[in-house]
């Protein structure tokens, strides 16, 4: 939790940042200085909602990848006898990763 709240600090400070210093003319302090720290907060908010979107797809892709090695040792479970038939299992998961 605490690197999620400091990554959309960092988030924040780069988008306050940003709109500061695209926000040229000084020409009063507080009229630029509310609008970038709206943005800021903004970006703070949004940055849960990314992250969120990005776990979201990785935890879905690590569930396959669980599934599939759960499937791969009920299959393998059998007794194997000789060196051949190793040999044909090996070839056959070789054959799967490319």
């Amino acid at each position: 939790m605490a690197g999620s709240i400091l990554f959309n600090c960092w988030v924040a400070l780069l988008a306050f940042s940003c709109y500061f210093l695209f926000s040229y003319p000084f020409v009063e302090g507080i009229v630029i200085l509310i609008p970038s720290l709206i943005c800021a907060l903004l970006f703070f908010i949004l940055a849960f909602f990314g992250r969120a979107a990005i776990s979201y797809v990785l935890e879905d892709k690590t569930k396959k990848v669980e599934e599939e090695v759960l499937l791969s040792q009920n299959t393998s479970s059998s007794p194997i006898d000789s060196s051949k038939e190793y040999a044909n299992i090996i070839k056959n998961m070789l054959n799967n990763e490319s």
